[in-house]
């Protein structure tokens, strides 16, 4: 499969997405993407810290984000950076399209406003993505998102920290040492799976949140679905289709491979998936729905056989 950001790494990047226009700045840089990495968000502090660290001993991280707080109120006056970012329109089929896609679907979803990126921080994501490949795993964490970003000795994530008194090649070495810390591909979460009943062994906590919340009603069928969806945003596609199914359970089969975790019903009826499909814009004018015709004909399904005859019927 092609490389994605893990949880924690794609957070990073929609947080900065999101964070930008609420400065009411022009563009979203790699100083939105070294601040969320330094001062949030919260739900992952615990991961970032080791990344944080390894930037800057506290008090140049302090410095550092000064400066971009500083930068940050100066609005869209490019003068105010010493490194220049363009705004962009990516490729629609570069490796980081994929991401700022998703990116931003989720950002629709929960209402919030968006401002074009620049060019290095999506050349920052694609770096990202490379490192994961080049050694082999389906996805770039923290780590290389971190590694990237300062990788590149020309970028507004550089300038701050060096403003900030911190020596960025050595900082680059501390990143390059700390451990792997990738949670494998984003979704669907084993939770939805777990609570769908298409995983053996459910844990303790499931039933107890099941009674709790009801969500033990979660049918497998609503899982791919979901997923599929997701599929097609990254794909660029404004419909879900056979080809975003089938891509959808391949990314189930390697989330739950990764996490050792098994099938209740034994093997899962995976068909190759086939190309993604070609993306015509990087940012599609109408995001698929659950309500689409074929995420809702398998939404109600209780078993991946069921979904895989869908798919060859």
């Amino acid at each position: 499969m092609t490389a994605q950001l893990d949880r924690v790494a794609f957070l990073v990047v929609q947080s900065a997405l999101a964070r930008a226009p609420k400065h009411e700045t022009d563009s979203t840089g790699t100083d939105y993407l070294l601040r969320q990495i330094l001062d949030g968000p919260l739900d992952i502090w615990d991961e970032l810290k080791p990344v944080s660290h390894a930037l800057a001993a506290t008090k140049q991280s302090t410095k550092a984000v000064g400066y971009l707080m500083a930068m940050a109120a100066t609005g869209d006056d490019p003068a105010t950076w010493k490194t220049g970012e363009r705004v962009v329109e990516s490729s629609a089929q570069s490796p980081a399209a994929a991401e700022l896609r998703e990116g931003a679907w989720q950002a629709a979803n929960e209402g919030k406003p968006l401002v074009g990126w620049t060019d290095e921080f999506v050349a920052t994501v694609e770096r990202a993505l490379v490192r994961a490949t080049q050694r082999g795993s389906s996805a770039a964490d923290i780590r290389d998102l971190a590694a990237a970003l300062v990788s590149e000795p020309q970028n507004r994530a550089t300038e701050a920290l060096q403003h900030g008194g911190v020596d960025v090649a050595a900082t680059f070495g501390h990143i390059e040492a700390l451990p792997a810390v990738s949670e494998g591909i984003r979704t669907p979460s084993l939770q939805a799976l777990e609570h769908s009943g298409a995983l053996t062994g459910p844990t303790k906590k499931r039933g107890l949140f099941a009674r709790i919340s009801g969500s033990g009603e979660t049918t497998i069928g609503a899982v791919v679905a979901a997923e599929a969806v997701r599929q097609a945003v990254r794909a660029g596609s404004p419909v879900v289709d056979a080809e975003d199914v089938s891509a959808a359970l391949a990314s189930m089969q390697e989330q739950v491979t990764q996490a050792g975790r098994a099938w209740a019903d034994g093997t899962v009826p995976l068909h190759a998936a086939p190309p993604i499909p070609r993306a015509t814009v990087l940012l599609p004018a109408t995001w698929p729905t659950v309500e689409q015709e074929l995420p809702r004909r398998i939404a109600s399904l209780n078993s991946l056989s069921e979904v895989s005859a869908v798919l060859t019927g």
